[in-house]
């Protein structure tokens, strides 16, 4: 079981929050406005991979693989992609046990969250910990969001992708 969270990378860190993260140039399409996919793959990346890598840097590949969409986010493939690139293993997932099973086991969960208590819209957080009935995120939208009940994420998730480190 994970005892400690991932480093929680914040799409608004002064560093990266105003630079361009678009796929055709627009400059209002900033990190801190768009830039959770790249932010919570950080994360991932950052923990499991063991590579010091900053949101911006996985903003960059996202574009340039294709996965930024302007005015829609990330596309969620994006995530095999990240897994693929820095040796990690990956799965979908759609269940809680799935979930429950791959956190206890030290893995990381990147939950694609729809309207509720992350987000109006749509949002990627990283599930690290489950414990008593709640599941523990580094979000990267937010300094306060970090637990919710497990059934109320799950509904309102739109889909979750698993990471650990290959065996």
């Amino acid at each position: 079981m994970r005892t400690r969270k991932p480093k929680d990378f914040k799409q608004f860190d002064s560093r990266w929050a105003k630079k361009m993260y678009s796929s055709r140039g627009d400059k209002a399409q900033t990190m801190k406005k768009a830039g959770c996919a790249p932010t919570a793959a950080a994360d991932v990346v950052w923990e499991l991979a063991g590579q010091d890598l900053n949101p911006y840097d996985l903003a960059l590949m996202f574009v340039d693989k294709k996965y930024r969409v302007d005015g829609k986010g990330t596309k969620p493939g994006c995530f095999k992609w990240t897994a693929k690139r820095f040796g990690l293993a990956f799965k979908r997932l759609y269940k809680l046990k799935g979930l429950v099973n791959v956190l206890d086991a030290g893995g990381l969960v990147v939950a694609h969250m729809g309207p509720g208590y992350w987000t109006q819209g749509g949002h990627y957080i990283v599930l690290w910990a489950y414990r008593d009935g709640y599941l523990y995120a580094c979000d990267p939208g937010s300094s306060t969001r970090k637990k919710q009940d497990a059934g109320k994420l799950v509904n309102q998730a739109k889909g979750f992708y698993a990471f650990q480190e290959k065996a």
